[in-house]
């Protein structure tokens, strides 16, 4: 279970490193510390950390005598050796005669495309459900669109003042009348 759940910055490196490199690390560390602080009490406080910190913080691994960097150490260190770096790929941008990049070319070839036809919005849908069933109560209209009956009633009560619909009939045996309205 050796290396399991330890985060990245604690994952042990190969490399080893000399007590004298652990020593300027640590004078590194705090005269970094001395100029981050903001007021001289704040610089007093600060104190030199030393070896066994590091290996208690797990910034250092030793094994046999010999110290071992962890990715923390080698990151707070400056040394941002080819497993730090992060390489971008992007595709070349379109270019007209003049070398300006076109910001309506674009390529759409391994995307997937979107609907073009726009989505019918909850009014639209509500009259397209009376349309085909009259009979459809506030509730079944709730179970078909996914909405609160809230929401249902509020939008059928704007739809009747808009005089897009009409109640046919008693409220328990009535129907609904669909208003097509000539433009």
């Amino acid at each position: 279970m050796e290396g399991t759940n330890r985060s990245f910055d604690q994952m042990e490196r190969e490399q080893t490193v000399s007590e004298e490199e652990i020593a300027a690390f640590c004078e590194k560390m705090y005269q970094h510390a001395l100029k981050l602080a903001e007021t001289d009490t704040a610089r007093e406080q600060i104190q030199k950390v030393g070896k066994n910190q590091l290996l208690s913080w797990k910034l250092l691994v030793e094994h046999d005598g010999a110290y071992h960097p962890t990715n923390g150490y080698l990151l707070l260190n400056g040394d941002m050796g080819s497993d730090f770096r992060i390489n971008l790929y992007r595709k070349d941008a379109a270019t007209d005669q003049n070398g300006v990049i076109d910001p309506k070319e674009r390529d759409t070839d391994d995307t997937n495309d979107t609907k073009v036809e726009p989505n019918d919005t909850n009014e639209e849908a509500i009259l397209r459900i009376l349309r085909t069933n009259p009979k459809a109560t506030q509730k079944d209209v709730v179970e078909m669109l996914g909405v609160s009956l809230a929401t249902v009633k509020r939008l059928m009560n704007s739809l009747q003042k808009a005089g897009k619909i009409k109640r046919k009939g008693s409220n328990r045996s009535g129907s609904w009348v669909v208003i097509d309205q000539k433009e």
